[in-house]
């Protein structure tokens, strides 16, 4: 049911305080004339806002001062800010400077809409632990609505120049008629197609909320697409330049050293017969390009948009690595036509983290074999995240989506922890330098909150340790486990401190046995490339014990 905002019916000179029209000008030229910031302009009481319009009354005609209004966020975020940081509907509204008032003119007509001004959002809210700092490298902004499809990007000389020229760059959160009849704050859209929410006006058309970018796209950046004046969730802060995906082709020292280049991936069970181990390095390598920088396809490399949820948000992130079932393949597994149905739903893949902590995630054969099972969803603006929405097909947008072994994130590689040189805050890139994403299986899909960091072991059907002799599944190597050292430790002095037999099936149980703790096991197991002296000279090849 369409209701309106009596409040906001209010004489024209109340909405227009300030204004800066020309009453004898033709009405041409008045939708033309912005406002400019002015002295008498009520920014504190707007009747634009949503905080200033109450909650849901008995009659429930002001629908606009709820939580779930007021809490929605916009993120700042990106490489070249210090920290992310989620700003509220209240905290932007909640505050009399940074504020403007003018009428701007989208594809739907001239209207005057009042927000915060993107500028002063960049560069004088610094202050407390929301706080919003630009690093030295901070160069544009790229503009995102709700489900992280860009609609706009700007630079920062740009949105200077719409500050000082009184025609900011707005996070606009209200509108309202230019007679000055009517105004009111912007509400979200309804579930269904047709439907609208309650708040809704009709002549204002003030859904796709609760923010929208509003700006004079024809003199400011490059975005003639930009037609129709959209809901704002997420203000990217991005460099000038890129390092790219790869740790091994990152014009960046601290992506290229040897602690990412050099970080083993190992691959093994019982659906390979072996086991094999990869650097970040030879991974990286199997990823081949073409002349315009783009991934060749048909080969194992894949790059895209994924969407992902936590139990918090919903994000969009574009990922590059390799397409893990045809790494699989790559490796010598056998397809899931050829295993057949049966094996190819119990074959299962699992990952184990460098913590030595197997994942929540597993995935069969069958499963990684079926991109068209994973999907990119859009989080429905009816969804306001309390578990009752019921989604429809429409939130689905596309399927296909292989579950990737990824190394970089939104143009950059991956770094292990936060405290890493390379870390950047804004796009969080840790967790790496290999991860495992994937697309959602269906719209409530905790997909985000499951992906695999620290990637380590990646195990395709029973696990068996190759490497060793007694867990081994070969009888020749079990045969092996029971010869016998000694180890022997002496002091400066030569004095005898430790003298103790072994076998070798002994040393390894103190490592692989069942019982040993995944923090003991991390403590005492070492794998690692190691050149050693042969007859063809020095050789470099994996070791573990």
């Amino acid at each position: 049911m369409i209701k309106k905002l009596v409040a906001v019916l209010l004489l024209a000179s109340f909405l227009l305080a300030g204004c800066l029209f020309n009453e004898q000008a033709p009405d041409e030229i008045k939708t033309k004339v912005p406002l400019g910031f002015h002295s008498e302009v009520d920014f504190e009481d707007s009747i634009f806002k949503h905080i200033t319009n109450g909650g849901i009354t008995d009659d429930e005609t002001l629908p606009y001062n709820i939580d779930a209004i007021t809490g929605a966020t916009t993120t700042v975020e990106g490489p070249a800010i210090v920290t992310s940081i989620p700003l509220s509907v209240r905290e932007m509204e909640n505050r009399t400077e940074g504020f403007y008032r003018g009428v701007y003119e989208d594809e739907t007509g001239p209207f005057i809409y009042e927000g915060l001004d993107l500028y002063y959002l960049l560069h004088q809210m610094t202050e407390g632990d929301n706080g919003i700092i630009l690093t030295d490298q901070a160069y544009k902004v790229i503009l995102k609505d709700r489900n992280r499809s860009t609609i706009s990007e700007l630079t920062l000389e740009e949105i200077r120049k719409a500050h000082e020229d009184k025609m900011p760059i707005l996070l606009a959160f209200g509108i309202g008629t230019l007679d000055g009849t009517s105004a009111a704050p912007f509400v979200f859209d309804a579930e269904a197609e047709g439907e609208y929410s309650l708040g809704y006006v009709k002549e204002l058309d003030n859904q796709d909320g609760c923010t929208r970018l509003v700006y004079d796209v024809e003199n400011y950046g490059n975005n003639p697409e930009y037609e129709r004046f959209t809901n704002v969730a997420y203000i990217y802060i991005a460099e000038e330049t890129e390092p790219g995906f790869k740790h091994t082709e990152s014009p960046v020292e601290e992506f290229a050293k040897s602690g990412y280049m050099d970080y083993i991936v190992t691959f093994r069970g019982s659906a390979l017969g072996y086991e094999m181990n990869f650097t970040v390095e030879d991974l990286e390598s199997l990823v081949v390009y073409d002349k315009d920088g783009q991934i060749k396809p048909g080969g194992i490399g894949y790059s895209d948009h994924y969407s992902l949820a936590n139990s918090t948000y919903w994000y969009v992130n574009e990922y590059e690595g390799l397409d893990l079932y045809k790494m699989l393949l790559y490796l010598g597994m056998d397809d899931a036509q050829t295993m057949g149905l049966a094996d190819a739903r119990t074959t299962l893949v699992n990952f184990i983290a460098a913590d030595g902590m197997p994942a929540q995630e597993t995935f069969s054969v069958d499963t990684l074999s079926y991109p068209d099972g994973f999907g990119f969803y859009n989080k429905n603006a009816g969804d306001l995240n309390d578990g009752d929405y019921q989604s429809t097909n429409a939130d689905l947008v596309e399927t296909g989506y292989p579950v990737l072994l990824a190394y970089g994130v939104n143009n950059y590689p991956y770094t292990i922890h936060k405290t890493d040189d390379p870390y950047l805050s804004g796009l969080s890139n840790n967790g790496g330098p290999m991860r495992v994403v994937f697309g959602k299986t269906q719209y409530h899909h905790p997909n985000g909150s499951h992906q695999v960091q620290y990637l380590k072991d990646v195990i395709v059907g029973q696990d068996v340790l190759y490497n060793t002799h007694r867990y081994s599944s070969d009888p020749r190597a079990n045969q092996l486990a029971e010869d016998p050292f000694t180890i022997k430790v002496f002091s400066e002095s030569q004095q005898l401190l430790i003298n103790q037999q072994f076998t070798v099936g002994d040393l390894e149980s103190l490592i692989y046995d069942e019982t040993v703790t995944s923090l003991n096991k991390k403590a005492a197991q070492v794998k690692d490339i190691y050149q050693v002296d042969s007859e063809k000279g020095m050789v470099s090849d994996f070791y573990e014990g």
